[in-house]
């Protein structure tokens, strides 16, 4: 059955019994056994603390114990052991009583043969493996449900229980203890530069910085995503939490290196004190994560204690961040449009579509004043859907009303552009809108092209083969080569106001403008200049090179109704046209 003998540890003080049993073990062959016997409890329990045995073969009537009282004393000291249970024929519901307790088998003296002794011990052997693997997976389970996959620390429900032990504790001896609230700043660039493969390993090796940071007594759990959680237990005042802080900030600011890529990030750090802050679960908890928020608002890598007058504050955030999710839910996004011309026909060839937020009680609410807001939430992932599926949709209904066919260009962001599975959402919101690809350009700036050369060129290529256009904005700003430059599929670049708007003064900027569309035109794209606000900007770019502009001089984003007008009207450039007497860029154009 074995390579290696099975031991068996036999208690009985019947030698005639004991000559039977090692006589029948020994007519089989094939067994492998190795048989030991004892005649006294006390002796077996002795010999069982010096040595091995695979299984136990146990007579429950011993000069020095008797009945159940003997299968309970083996059973208790040695619970790893099979055990198989001897008895005379008046002894059935004492052996049906300890096989309920967890003997593997009974036997009955004089109603077995050898072939039924093996049997039964290759059985008690069996079920006492699967009856342990399972055991051991319960254990896993219970284990998993406490603990966070990936970094093997206590998950959030298991932090929250020793939160509470901690409490018990405090309260019973007086002592403090502190909470910690972390999250690292910059974590979320490296997930979506490099891929949450790299961010994974990142987080598990700053998870190891955290464990070598604190003592035995103390805990450390992953809450979520990048922050963690501390339990700091028995501390004299609030300087031993700050003392923990300098030590966690200035572990987790040294570099990491992972797969050759030296990356650095930081931490912001929230206190709370048990019981001068809180003393309850809930409340010490959020009232670390205020001062996370505020050491994040002060400028990130660094640490604040809480006090009551964060609270102010940390409900706005609350508040806005709750009312933005509520506009996304009710509808109030309103998407503007701002006109593209054909400088060739002076007609609208395209529209950029902007996002705005028509606040019940507030008004129009430009994007200044809550993108910041959904690029830190993560909400960016359903503006930029809601923007693109809106926008098909307008442009389909323009189509539909036998307006003439233009493009609409929508901004992604970089989160959006690096979104696994927006090449999917692409798809379907062209389905469930009926537009053609060709009718939509997606921008995307030049800085998040450029981020990851590689995933840029794959991914720009699902977008060509889908079948929209890719425009290039924000040109100019960032770094790209141009070797990198010629890889990547487009359609258009896109000039940066920021060079627009030096064109009427500013030497070096012209030269720029003009490199700018050498180059688009020599890689056969077309160039579309963005900000243009006066008629010397305007002049400058009537010139050969330049294909298409929108600014303030043509006009500001519109409503969906304002462009349809134009669109009926055969509305076009012409050479009278005169710059806006107002321009409230901040406000509006440079928030778009």
């Amino acid at each position: 059955m074995h390579d290696s003998p099975i031991k068996i540890l036999l208690f009985e003080d019947d030698p005639g019994d004991f000559a039977l049993l090692r006589e029948y073990i020994a007519e089989d062959k094939s067994a492998n056994i190795k048989l030991e016997n004892v005649q006294r409890l006390a002796d077996g329990l002795e010999l069982l603390s010096r040595g091995k045995f695979d299984i136990i073969l146990a007579d429950l009537s011993l000069p020095d114990s008797h009945g159940f009282k003997t299968f309970e004393k083996i059973n208790t000291i040695w619970p790893e052991i099979p055990i198989i249970v001897l008895t005379g024929n008046d002894d059935d519901d004492l052996a049906g009583q300890a096989v309920k307790a967890g003997a593997q088998d009974y036997l009955v003296k004089g109603q077995f043969e050898h072939q039924l002794l093996i049997r039964s011990i290759r059985h008690a052997l069996e079920r006492h493996r699967l009856l342990s693997e399972l055991k051991a997976a319960r254990i896993a389970e219970r284990l998993l449900a406490h603990r966070d996959t990936l970094t093997g620390l206590p998950n959030r429900q298991l932090f929250y229980d020793r939160l509470r032990q901690s409490i018990l504790h405090a309260q019973r001896y007086k002592h403090f203890f502190a909470i910690l609230f972390l999250d690292f700043d910059g974590f979320k660039s490296i997930n979506d530069t490099l891929g949450h493969s790299m961010g994974d390993s990142l987080l598990k090796m700053a998870s190891e910085r955290l464990k070598e940071c604190l003592r035995q007594s103390d805990t450390v759990a992953r809450w979520g995503g990048d922050e963690f959680t501390l339990i700091l237990n028995r501390i004299s005042h609030d300087q031993d939490a700050i003392k923990v802080a300098y030590k966690i900030l200035d572990a987790i600011s040294q570099p990491f290196l992972i797969d050759e890529h030296e990356l650095s990030i930081t931490t912001s750090i929230g206190i709370s004190l048990y019981p001068a802050d809180a003393e309850d679960v809930e409340d010490l908890v959020k009232k670390a994560d205020t001062a996370m928020y505020r050491a994040k608002k002060s400028g990130k890598n660094s640490f604040r204690c809480y006090d009551s007058s964060m609270d102010i504050n940390y409900l706005e955030h609350v508040t806005r961040v709750n009312s933005l999710k509520k506009a996304i839910e009710d509808d109030e996004l309103e998407a503007f449009y701002q006109p593209q011309i054909n400088l060739n026909t002076k007609a609208i060839t395209g529209v950029e579509a902007f996002v705005r937020w028509r606040h019940p009680q507030r008004g129009l609410i430009p994007p200044a004043k809550f993108m910041p807001l959904a690029e830190e939430t993560g909400l960016i992932l359903q503006v930029d859907e809601w923007m693109l599926r809106n926008s098909c949709a307008q442009n389909k209904r323009w189509q539909q009303e036998g307006l003439p066919a233009i493009r609409v260009s929508v901004n992604l962001s970089g989160r959006m552009f690096r979104e696994e599975k927006f090449p999917e959402i692409l798809s379907q919101i062209l389905v469930e809108t009926g537009l053609d690809a060709k009718y939509l350009v997606l921008e995307i700036t030049e800085t998040d092209a450029m981020r990851d050369v590689e995933r840029t060129v794959v991914r720009l290529k699902k977008f060509k083969q889908i079948g929209v256009q890719i425009a290039l904005h924000q040109f100019g700003t960032g770094a790209s080569s141009l070797s990198c430059l010629k890889r990547l599929p487009k359609d258009m670049l896109k000039i940066d106001r920021s060079f627009v708007k030096g064109l009427a003064k500013n030497e070096e900027d012209r030269t720029i403008t003009n490199g700018i569309m050498a180059l688009a035109h020599s890689l056969d794209l077309k160039v579309i200049a963005e900000g243009v606000e006066t008629k010397e900007q305007m002049s400058f770019l009537l010139k050969p090179g330049c294909d298409e502009v929108q600014g303030y001089f043509i006009s500001r984003p519109v409503s969906a109704a304002e462009l349809t007008e134009l669109l009926k009207s055969g509305w076009r450039m012409n050479a009278e046209m005169q710059e806006p007497t107002v321009v409230d860029l901040e406000n509006d154009e440079i928030a778009a």
